[in-house]
Formats: structure tokens, C-alpha cells, sequence
């Protein structure tokens, strides 16, 4: 080979060895930059789920508190507080279902069963004692929801950072809107 076929060939290696290597540095750095959005999409996705699951965690704490009556029927302290109090209990479960789309499905179906317990008993009680007698006749119910959403939170918890599953399980869910009878006619405050 002559001189001047040698660097050609040189020359032409090194052009070929640039451009590859320019088409695959662009190829990764894209690449790198689509899993750089997807780990930012998923961070945010999973500070609405703990912001929501953190609203969650304090109404289950003021679920846990209840007492006995003299009569010796048990109720959650929620309903001694007076209504107000009560209702204040009830605009925390609803900001929870306002942002129920960060929960798991079986959540969500707790939380909108407890939540109908407190409108009933909302629309039931006229004054503060009738709420502690309405607090006492649902007492049981809402502490088997309740513990059912302690079992189910604790879970959830567990697979809180598993963005994937949980976006296709979403996806697929029928969630669907369903009325609620109101008893006894009479509105809250």
C-alpha cells in the first residue's frame, strides 16, 4: 500500500468511527434522558400517593380513640366531641376521597364505606347526645372498617414505591359512582 491509500484508510476509519459514535452517543444519551423522565414521573406520582396516604394515617388515628358509656356500649370518641368536632372528622375523610385516586382500589372502597357510616350518622343524629347513641349503635361496624383499613393501609405501604403496578392496576379498575340514601331526611349544620 502506498502512503497515500494508508491515510485514506486512516482517515476514513477515523470519519466512519466518528459518526458511529456520534449516532450511538445520541441514541443513549436519549435513552438516558427518557429513564431520567420516567424515574421524575414516577417521584411525583409517588409524593401524591404519600401525601394522600399521610391524610389517610391521622383520620385511622382519630378512628382508634373510644371509650365505654356508663350503660357500658362502646363508641369512638369522635362522637362525644359534638358534632362539629364530627364534622370536622368527616371534611378530613373527604379530602382523603377527594384525592382517592392515589389509593389502591381496595382502599378507596373502605374509606367511601366508612365515610358513608359518618353520613348517616351525620344525617341521623339531630343533636350531640343522639351522636353518641348513633356512635354507639355503629360502633361495631365502623370498627371492623376500621381495622380493615389499618390491614389494608399497612400493605399498601409495603408497596407504595411499585409505581408500575399500580398505574395498570388503575387503569383497569371500574370505579363507579353509587348513591347514598339519606334515612332520615334531616341535613347537617
Amino acid at each position: 500500500m502506498e502512503t497515500m491509500e494508508i491515510i485514506g484508510l486512516i482517515i476514513s476509519s477515523s470519519l466512519a468511527s466518528a459518526i458511529i459514535t456520534t449516532i450511538l452517543g445520541g441514541i443513549i444519551s436519549g435513552w438516558l434522558k427518557r429513564i431520567d423522565y420516567t424515574d421524575e414521573y414516577y417521584k411525583q406520582i409517588l409524593k401524591r400517593r404519600i401525601e394522600v396516604y399521610e391524610l389517610l394515617e391521622a383520620e385511622i388515628g382519630v378512628l382508634k380513640q373510644s371509650c365505654l358509656a356508663d350503660d357500658g356500649k362502646a363508641y369512638h370518641l369522635v362522637f362525644a366531641y359534638g358534632k362539629n368536632s364530627f364534622y370536622d372528622l368527616q371534611k378530613g375523610l373527604m379530602v382523603v376521597m377527594a384525592k382517592s385516586l392515589w389509593l389502591s382500589d381496595d382502599l378507596q372502597d373502605i374509606v367511601v364505606s366508612i365515610n358513608r357510616e359518618f353520613l348517616d350518622a351525620s344525617f341521623t343524629a339531630q343533636d350531640d347526645e343522639e351522636l353518641i347513641n348513633v356512635g354507639k349503635d355503629k360502633y361495631q361496624t365502623i370498627a371492623n372498617l376500621r381495622h380493615q383499613l389499618e390491614q389494608k393501609f399497612s400493605h399498601d405501604i409495603s408497596t407504595l414505591h411499585q409505581i408500575k403496578p399500580f398505574l395498570k392496576k388503575k387503569s383497569k379498575s371500574k370505579s363507579e359512582f353509587s348513591l347514598f340514601k339519606i334515612n332520615s331526611g334531616v341535613s347537617p349544620n
